[in-house]
């Protein structure tokens, strides 16, 4: 969404970064995840966000080299 509203980029990255920490403090507040599930599900997610960034930028300078 931010790619298509750059002007409101702030403001949803901003947003999901907030939902992404209320999840992680309501798994902890409800018990149902012990804080090393949650330190973790941070990482993995973290590190497929920066497979999936990777990805995109190589295939941008691919499609920029054949174009």
């Amino acid at each position: 969404m931010a790619t298509h509203y750059p002007s409101f980029a702030k403001v949803i990255y901003s947003l999901a970064v907030i939902l992404i920490v209320a999840i992680g403090i309501s798994r902890l507040y409800l018990g149902v995840h012990w804080p090393t599930d949650i330190i973790a599900g941070y990482g993995v997610g973290f590190l497929w966000l920066m497979i999936c960034i990777t990805m995109l930028k190589l295939q941008r300078l691919r499609q920029e080299k054949f174009n």
